[in-house]
């Protein structure tokens, strides 16, 4: 089945009549979003928080469940984050 585009030549229904160099530039910048993906990575696992990401998850989730329920009591597996002591959980201008 043949159809017609808007100069008049004919192309085939199923095929991708994409220009080469469109191609090109996608591929271009996929390596280079990729790049620079990868060299963030590089760079982020230099942070403190880098090997425990839940770090802040869990404390948020342990102050939000003590806050509710009342219960202050920490989990076995974690050091006391002395909410009763402390103002912040980092410092202003963290």
């Amino acid at each position: 089945m043949k159809r017609t585009g808007q100069r008049g030549a004919t192309r085939s229904a199923g095929r991708w009549n994409t220009p080469r160099w469109v191609w090109i530039v996608l591929g271009v910048i996929l390596l280079s979003g990729a790049g620079l993906r990868v060299s963030y990575l590089a760079e982020l696992r230099d942070a403190p928080d880098f090997d425990y990401p839940l770090l802040d998850a869990e404390y948020h989730d342990y102050w939000a469940r003590g806050l509710a329920f009342g219960d202050w009591s920490t989990p076995p597996d974690k050091a006391d984050p002395q909410i009763d002591e402390t103002p912040f959980f980092r410092p202003p201008g963290y």
